[in-house]
């Protein structure tokens, strides 16, 4: 239910360590909680439902995942390219700029010896 957190990572609520993962079960459905242990006291982030937002992919097509699901930008993005057909061509070359701007502040040299790789591979098929 956690999908990979575990004791000592970083919280996505707050960025604090954690100290557990916990779960509560309200009705039929099962939220998951971080712990963080503060002294003799503690706290708890919510990190949202164990299986999913149920109304939220009902009615937005790019869905909505807690902060337990690790790989939920990945999936927003992939769905939000699926989904937005009717974006400008001049818009998306703004996206794709924004998006190779990001990739560049991450990357290391390898990192940017494959994203350089990746861009001569586009390079030679826009050629075509």
């Amino acid at each position: 239910m956690s999908n990979g957190l575990k004791k000592g990572d970083p919280c996505p609520a707050c960025g604090a360590a954690i100290d557990a993962i916990t779960t509560r079960r309200r009705g039929n459905r099962y939220y998951v909680y971080a712990v963080h242990k503060v002294g003799k006291s503690r706290y708890e982030c919510y990190l949202g439902p164990a299986e999913g937002y149920v109304h939220a992919d009902l009615f937005n097509p790019i869905g909505l995942k807690g902060a337990i699901d690790n790989d939920r930008f990945n999936e927003y993005l992939a769905r939000l390219l699926y989904y937005v057909d009717n974006i400008s061509f001049d818009k998306g070359l703004e996206i794709l700029d924004r998006v190779l701007e990001l990739l560049m502040e991450k990357a290391d040299k390898e990192e940017r010896e494959r994203l350089m790789e990746t861009l001569k591979a586009w390079i030679e098929r826009l050629k075509s």
